[in-house]
């Protein structure tokens, strides 16, 4: 709480926590706040600008939409606080959208990764009990973990499929079994393996997970529901129920989707998914709202 007091104090929390709670608190307690609020407004604003940084795809259309959003953000700030001053990070943002020019999305050039391999490092410097040269230590750690790797076959590219535990199921006793002996080409009472879980290029994806199948004519975001994950020869197949997309709710900064009655299913592998992030979809804590949000990571 201390550190939520002060405006100029730490928050407490790690980027990725920080970007986490950020997508998601107007979700938590949007509810609470009017519709026309300015400070919530500087909120969404930074959300638009975050949409567009993050995204791993760009267009030099939108990196003209995003210098606009900063200079809307950093004046809005300055309005809405007359008696602060933009900090560094506000005036990096600034240089983003000419980045972007030169070196393409700026997703792929971030160092969260480097930083979180720091974790090694910091977590054992509180247990090896070395102060005198905690440097050489870390160091000859670090080279031990890294022969391990090595001499262990392990490898950045090994186990890009993983699949979890589940059970051998008959296609006959599965709902919507025929749709699903069309599309693997299998006969109905065949053995088909229902996973619990998958895990693709380090990406875990579990039932009832949201993912972006398809998107419509107007470039909408289409989502599918995970309803199984099902392994048969050698390959995973995600068998999806698909959800209706209504719109985008701004307020919220979510996408707005709602099942559907006839519950329509469809297939994808995961190479083939529009995006291959698995998401969340969330309730409001609005009374009587029926809808469910999906809070995007970037511009989808």
């Amino acid at each position: 709480m201390n550190a939520l007091r002060s405006p100029d104090g730490a928050s407490g929390q790690k980027a990725g926590q920080m970007w986490c709670l950020v997508r998601h608190l107007p979700l938590m307690i949007g509810d609470l706040v009017p519709a026309e609020d300015e400070h919530w407004e500087l909120l969404l604003a930074l959300l638009d600008c975050t949409d567009l940084i993050f995204s791993p795809v760009i267009s030099k259309g939108q990196i003209i939409y995003l210098e606009q959003l900063i200079a809307d953000h950093h004046k809005l700030f300055l309005e809405l606080f007359p008696d602060r001053h933009l900090k560094p990070k506000h005036h990096f943002m600034l240089h983003y959208p000419s980045a972007m020019r030169l070196y393409g999305p700026l997703i792929h050039l971030w160092v969260m990764r480097f930083e979180a391999f720091h974790n090694f490092s910091r977590r054992l410097s509180h247990i090896m009990c070395n102060f005198q040269n905690a440097a050489k230590t870390l160091a000859y750690r670090n080279q031990m973990l890294l022969c391990y790797n090595l001499m262990s076959g392990k490898t950045l590219m090994d186990k890009s499929l993983e699949v979890g535990p589940g059970e051998s199921i008959i296609l006959a006793s599965m709902k919507d079994s025929a749709a699903i002996a069309q599309h693997l080409n299998m006969a109905l009472y065949d053995d088909v393996f229902v996973a619990k879980w998958c895990r693709c290029n380090g990406t875990e994806y579990r039932k009832n997970a949201m993912v972006v199948a398809a998107k419509d004519d107007d470039g909408c975001p289409l989502f599918g529901k995970i309803r199984h994950i099902l392994a048969f020869r050698s390959a995973v197949t995600l068998m999806l129920e698909m959800w209706h997309t209504v719109g985008f709710e701004r307020h919220y900064h979510a996408h707005i989707v709602q099942p559907i009655d006839a519950q329509p299913v469809a297939f994808s592998k995961v190479d083939d998914l529009i995006d291959f992030h698995p998401l969340q979809a969330n309730q409001s804590y609005r009374r009587g709202c029926a809808l469910y949000y999906i809070s995007p990571r970037y511009v989808l």
